[in-house]
Formats: C-alpha cells, structure tokens, sequence
C-alpha cells in the first residue's frame, strides 16, 4: 500500500498523520487537517462525539445548539419549532410600453403638395401620422388594462398572504406557549448534554468511570468509522493503518489492549463498508447505530491483514519518531506525555535505534486537572474560561502556581515509584553482577527526560524529574521529519503531533519490549570492567 495512516486516538484529541510513499526515495508526510466550527482549519481533532436533537451524531466539535439534553428524570429537553411564515411574492410592475417612432413628414414638390392638399383637403395629417396615433393609443389602452389586472392580482395575493401570515402566527403562538409551559415542566437545570467524552480513556483504563448508557468501547467505534469514511474520501482504499494503545512493557497488558483495539478497528470498517461514506453516516440515528454496530473478539488474522491494521505501544511510537533519527542519546531515559485527562511516564533505552521500553506508569491527571483544580480556587469559571486563560498566560506559573504544583508533585510521586521498581529489579540481580545499588543510582544521575503531549508546549509543566535533569521537548528539529506537505503549522504543535508521525511510519520488525525485571540481565559478575558495562543501559560509569 501506498499510504500509511497513523492514527493517534487520543482522550484529548486525536492526531491523524499520512505516510505518502509513492515515491520510496522521495517519502512524503501530511498532518490531516480538519475543519471547525469557524470555518478554520486545525490537525488536532477532538475528541468529542455529540448525539443531536434530531437523534442524528455528530463529531469533533460541541454544537450546544444542536445538541440533545437531558433532565434529572431523563426526558429530552423540549425543541421549539416553529412554521416558517410565508413570504408575499407580489409579480412585478407591468411594462410600461415602448412606443413606435412617430412618422417624418417628406419634403414634397409644389406640385405634390397640391396634389396632397387637392385630395385631402379635409385632413391635416396624412395616413403614417394617423396609424402612429392609433398604434400609441392601442398600446396605452392596453397597458392601463395590464394594470389593472396587475392591481386584482396583487390584491388576491395580498389576501391570500394575510389569511396564511394569521394562521402561521396563531398557531407559532400557541406552539410557544405549550413549548414555554414543557420546558417548566422539564427542568430549567439540565443535568446533561449528550457530549461524549473521555471515551478512549474509559475503553482503555479500568479505573475511569463511565456514568453513560452507551459503552465507550461502541462511542470509539463510531467515532473512529467517522475518520476512517474521512480517510476513504481523500485517499480512497488504499491506505494501511497504524494505532496505538496506551500499554507498557507487560506483555499481557499490551495483548489485551491490542485485542481490543482490532475490534474495534473491524467494527468501524464494518460500519464504513455499510454507510459507504459520511454524508450517509451523518444522516443516521443513534438509535439504529447502536443496532447495527457489534463489538466482536472473534476476529481472525486474515481480518486484520484484510482491512491493513496494526496495533502498536503509543510510548513506543512516540519514541520511535526520534530515535530512528539518531537524535537521542543511547542509555536509561524518561518519556513524560502529558496529554489532556492522563499523564504517561514510560522508562526505556534505546537499541539498534529503536526504542526499549521497560515500564510506563500512568496517572489521571493532565493539562484538565490544571485547568479543574484552578476552577476550584476560583469559582465560577467554565473549562473554556480557564483553558482561554491558561492559553493567554503560557501557562505562567504565578497565575496557575497551586495546580501545577500539585501536578509535578504527583508526577514526582508517581516516577518515584518506577525508579525505586528499577532499584529492586538491580538489586535481585546483584548475586549475578554483584555491585551495590549506588553504581545505579549514579548510572541514573543528568539522564534524559523527553517530553511530549498539549502539556508539553507549557515552560511551567516541564520539569526535571528526580535524577532525571536533562530535559528535552519532542520537537520539530527533534523530529526531523524529511518532507511535510503542510504549511504554516505552529511549531509549538510537533510535541503533539510525534506519536501521529512514529505511528505512520511502517513496522518492518515486531517489537522487542525488555520487561523491568529483565533489563539488567545482561550484566555479570565477570563482565565487571568498565568497558564491559555497554552505554546501552546508562551503565558505562559503574
């Protein structure tokens, strides 16, 4: 295939990047760009699936006009609709009539002349001069009929508008008084819109409360068969996709979320062979989407190799945009994603250019949690009021200083954890290499932390991270992605675009992921001279 897709569904939003490889020697790379509310054009998608009054489903953006609400006692919020009131069409002004030129008397010889006067002595106008006037009277006579005709036509019309206007008006009244008495009777206090978010979150992590009916497993199906019937409209069918799952190192883990990311791939292509394209998708109900759409585990591999799907570790993608550049050091090293509901610490090294990842702890809280913690401490406020403002001040710490510092301190906690898990994984293995914990703890001392995610752009959100000072920020020069067909996007944006961009370049060899437990098999006691030590694990100063 000539496209491959990386699809990066994110909890915050999506990034969708476009390997264009026509031209092997020449590999082209495309940020899908998607149109908003505004008309402007954005590569962050959101992820936001809205349910409309009309039972219809919507994507990517909030329409609050369109959208369905509930009460407390779960009824539908009223919908005010009104006839639309004629419109009085009157036909235009009859034309006033052009009138023919009048006749030329000739210049006749004396002799005509009393030729003319001789047998017309009781005219004074020849025969043209009087047919003029006939065809002039003729034609005005018919105008002024014309206008009165016109006049009787625009009076029925008239009529015929006020009886209609009356009618409309008299029953639009009556429909804003019973829609004014239900919406008394509803609520004015909605306790939801049916705006659903957080749904990758739910369908990935099993500490997320989902307080919906529809699962958020069958809402990532139709979001992601919204992208797909997208992806189908501007390259047709001959593209492979790339996914990721937010997984560690744990084998286990990572088989149960790639399960689960297939199905639900398959279900959505299902849905796309069955609507063929959005404009047929977006004109369904919730109601038959939910009848028609079905969550199977019992794919095949023929299935996957079928619809060109591939499920990769988002940290290892991620990690994979720059180390395949050579633009990271080899050793132990930190991955901080900081998106919008979690934050992903993954502790990995790099071999043959390719990155080891060992371990990644994840923990609910993200660029939202700010943004929550600030509307605590300032009440009153909206999310969109505090994003805005978050935004305007770059995210300066003064202004946000009390949740950002909650959210390092957690970071600082949660990394902690993973570190003092390394400290054990070495310590079980000293009766083979024998060297105490501190040749670690050096090895482990100015390390690497590589930061990407929305968080990441903000100066306030990085930070070193225990031994891990080297701070490094994914971005465009990090990158170094060879050729981009779009123009005019934010630097700033790379941070967030790079799992996309790792995710569309093509897996040639299955991923090699060295367990925590396992990463220092490879010292031992014999092997205890400096140069034995390989600088792959950030160990060449034991």
């Amino acid at each position: 295939m000539s496209y491959t897709v990386g699809l990066d569904f994110g909890t915050h939003q999506t990034k969708i990047c476009i390997e264009d490889a026509s031209n092997p020697a020449q590999k082209l790379y495309e940020f899908l760009e998607f149109e908003d509310n505004d008309g402007k054009l954005t590569v962050l998608f959101p992820s936001i699936v809205q349910i409309n009054n009309d039972d219809t489903i919507s994507y990517g953006f909030v329409n609050d006009e369109r959208c369905k609400i509930l009460n407390k006692n779960g009824v539908v919020k009223p919908v005010l609709s009104l006839s639309q009131e004629p419109v009085l069409k009157i036909p235009p002004n009859p034309v006033e009539p052009i009138l023919p030129l009048k006749p030329q008397d000739e210049t006749l010889s004396w002799g005509k002349k009393l030729i003319k006067l001789f047998f017309n002595r009781n005219s004074s106008e020849n025969d043209e001069i009087l047919q003029w006037k006939q065809d002039c009277l003729r034609l005005q006579n018919e105008h002024e009929q014309n206008i009165i005709e016109w006049g009787k036509e625009c009076a029925i019309l008239q009529e015929e508008y006020d009886r209609d206007l009356y009618f409309c008006q008299t029953a639009n009244n009556q429909r804003k008084a019973e829609y004014d008495k239900a919406i008394e009777q509803w609520d004015v206090k909605p306790i939801r819109q049916f705006h659903f978010r957080y749904f990758k979150l739910a369908t990935y992590s099993n500490t997320s409360q989902w307080e919906h009916e529809i699962e958020p497993e069958i809402i990532s199906v139709w979001y992601i068969a919204y992208l797909l019937l997208v992806l189908r409209a501007k390259l047709g069918e001959d593209f492979y996709i790339q996914t990721g799952v937010p997984s560690g190192a744990k084998k286990s883990e990572l088989k149960s979320q790639e399960r689960k990311a297939f199905a639900i791939l398959i279900a959505a292509y299902r849905l796309v062979e069955r609507y063929r394209t959005n404009e047929e998708f977006l004109t369904e109900t919730y109601h038959n989407l939910l009848e028609v759409t079905k969550l199977d585990f019992d794919f095949s591999e023929d299935e996957i190799a079928f619809y060109g799907l591939n499920v990769l570790p988002e940290a290892y993608a991620g990690l994979s945009s720059i180390t395949q550049q050579k633009r990271l050091e080899t050793g132990m090293s930190l991955l901080v994603d900081i998106g919008g509901g979690t934050t992903d610490i993954a502790f990995f090294t790099i071999r043959e250019n390719k990155p080891d990842i060992h371990a990644v702890i994840s923990f609910h809280k993200g660029l939202n949690f700010i943004f929550e913690q600030y509307i605590i401490e300032n009440e009153g406020l909206l999310i969109s009021d505090v994003q805005k403002i978050f935004f305007d001040k770059q995210g300066e710490t003064s202004v946000f200083n009390s949740s950002i510092d909650k959210y390092k301190k957690q970071l600082q906690q949660e990394t902690k954890k993973m570190v003092d898990n390394i400290e054990s994984s070495f310590t079980l293995r000293e009766a083979f290499h024998g060297l105490p914990v501190s040749r670690l703890r050096n090895a482990l001392k100015n390390r690497p932390v590589v930061f990407c995610g929305g968080g990441s752009v903000y100066d306030s959100m990085r930070t070193s991270v225990l031994n891990f000072t080297d701070i490094k920020t994914i971005n465009k020069n990090l990158l170094n992605i060879p050729a981009i067909k779009n123009r005019g996007i934010n630097q700033e944006l790379f941070a967030i675009l790079a799992t996309s961009y790792g995710l569309s370049i093509p897996l040639e060899n299955e991923i090699v992921l060295t367990s925590i437990e396992q990463v220092f098999n490879h010292i031992v006691a014999q092997e205890q001279s400096q140069s034995s030590f390989s600088y792959e694990h950030g160990l060449s100063d034991i």
